[in-house]
């Protein structure tokens, strides 16, 4: 088994069709051929798992933003007043949609990068 593992590896070639005949032969073809035989029910359920899980992780990443915020104003001995000032628009409960617009816009404003 290590050996064909082996084999396949340095060839990037799919031990499924090494060994049965079924399936691409390349393993970099894999990932497209499973995702066109798969039923679209499959195809909804694994987006929302994944949308699912990039939601959490979001989520996960406001709470340490607000987190730093809350030290950064702890360290420096900002009043809330001082903070919305540096954030236009910033409350301090700032909804999700908001900040998720708020993002956007900025990245939306950056100047491109220099071509070349």
């Amino acid at each position: 088994m290590e050996f064909v593992t082996a084999f396949c590896s340095a060839l990037s070639i799919s031990a499924d069709w090494l060994l049965t005949g079924n399936g691409p032969m390349r393993a970099g073809e894999i990932k497209g051929a499973t995702l066109r035989a798969a039923a679209p029910a499959d195809l909804l359920g694994a987006m929302a798992e994944q949308l699912e899980s990039m939601r959490a992780r979001v989520e996960r990443a406001e709470v340490y933003v607000q987190t730093l915020e809350t030290r950064v104003r702890a360290g420096l001995g900002a009043s809330m007043s001082e903070i919305k000032s540096w954030r236009p628009g910033f409350d301090g409960h700032e909804s999700t949609g908001a900040r998720a617009d708020r993002v956007a816009d900025a990245i939306a404003k950056r100047s491109p990068p220099p071509a070349g």
